[in-house]
């Protein structure tokens, strides 16, 4: 299972403004990638999952096959 955080979550985060603080654009930049990478990643995931669903149902009838040998 993944992290319930969500690429527009990330995208959207706010910051408080602070003397002598970060960068915004800086900030704002490196959370549009962390976000685009979260959804990559989130993306990457789902798809193994499917193919562990699959691979899982594919044991299942072999061993349907075995049983009936």
């Amino acid at each position: 299972m993944y992290s319930s955080i969500t690429p527009l979550e990330i995208r959207q985060k706010e910051f408080e403004k602070g003397f002598r603080g970060y960068e915004k654009e800086e900030v704002d930049a490196f959370l549009k990638s962390l976000s685009q990478e979260w959804e990559r990643m989130i993306g990457e995931y789902k798809n193994l999952e499917e193919k562990y669903r699959r691979a899982e149902e594919d044991v299942d009838k072999l061993r349907e096959v075995e049983s009936s040998l």
